[in-house]
């Protein structure tokens, strides 16, 4: 959706130049709040779903689970190997299970309902909590009090080989008020 619409790109996935594209892939996907690659190799295969939905609306989130549901025979088979799923980004909503659950101000009952569409969606698809609950992410402008919108969600089946998923306090875009996340892999993990 870039091309058509390069204003309004919210999702961007960066590719290391050393990883060969023969290995990688975009997929299509009907927005530009989210960018979908998929990587490949003798091991199986991984389909990262990199996305942003809007504060104000849960679309983007609808368009992830009509897509999951639409494609999941083909984003949950490999060839080879297995087939491991990760959904991240800034999904901009706020809940209990994994903000903090002492800093109330922000779980306000309709932030609880909009939360609980994308918790619908990440269980319908089989993923679990990679990144650990109160994991702050985004630190906010004016009061700077921070809070969790930003989220990694992993296949339930490939949870051991994470070793660990952490916000990166030191590693913060120009001009960004959100961390980057970082997985780290266990050594028998073949991505």
């Amino acid at each position: 959706m870039h091309g058509s619409t390069p204003n309004r790109t919210r999702a961007i996935t960066l590719i290391r130049s050393n990883i060969s594209s023969d290995f990688w892939t975009q997929l299509d996907f009907p927005s530009s709040d989210i960018t979908v690659i998929q990587l490949k190799g003798m091991w199986g295969k991984i389909t990262i779903f990199n996305t942003y939905n809007n504060c104000d609306n849960n679309d983007t989130v609808k368009l992830l689970s009509s897509y999951y549901s639409r494609n999941r025979t083909q984003l949950e088979h490999a060839d080879t190997g297995t087939a491991h799923i990760i959904w991240l980004g800034d999904f901009n909503r706020h809940h209990p299970l994994w903000g903090d659950p002492d800093d109330d101000r922000l779980f306000t009952p309709d932030a609880i309902s909009a939360a609980e569409e994308l918790i619908e969606a990440i269980a319908d698809a089989g993923l679990e909590l990679a990144l650990p609950s109160g994991t702050p992410t985004h630190q906010h402008n004016a009061t700077k009090s921070w809070s969790r919108p930003d989220q990694v969600f992993l296949s339930g089946h490939s949870l051991d080989l994470l070793l660990s998923c952490d916000a990166r306090t030191d590693s913060r875009g120009i001009l960004t008020d959100h961390r980057s996340s970082i997985i780290d892999r266990s050594s028998s993990s073949p991505y």
